[in-house]
């Protein structure tokens, strides 16, 4: 039942975007996309429609927590607050 409540709000927000926005496609992504029911919920309801569906192979499917968490882990040095620089090209190999 926990599964299937989150699925609804999930898909049923995303429709309601879709025809708020007209998309023209959707892409299910992240470690959510691994979720089989929700994955079937959006190949029923976007196959009666023009609006292309993109969803990745299972095992590309990963939460990307874990890739930030390492590289919290890997590149934690004890900052003041103001010597802190964004970096937006950082790599998750710069971690290793």
């Amino acid at each position: 039942e926990f599964q299937e409540a989150v699925t609804d709000v999930l898909y049923k927000k995303t429709i309601k975007a879709i025809l708020e926005h007209q998309a023209k496609c959707v892409m299910l992504a992240g470690g959510v996309s691994a979720n089989t029911v929700l994955r079937e919920k959006f190949k029923k309801a976007l196959s009666k429609t023009e609006i292309k569906l993109f969803i990745p192979p299972i095992e590309l499917c990963t939460d990307n927590a874990i890739y930030i968490a390492a590289s919290a882990h890997f590149n934690f040095h004890k900052r003041d607050f103001d010597q802190v620089r964004a970096n937006p090209g950082l790599s998750v190999m710069d971690a290793v």
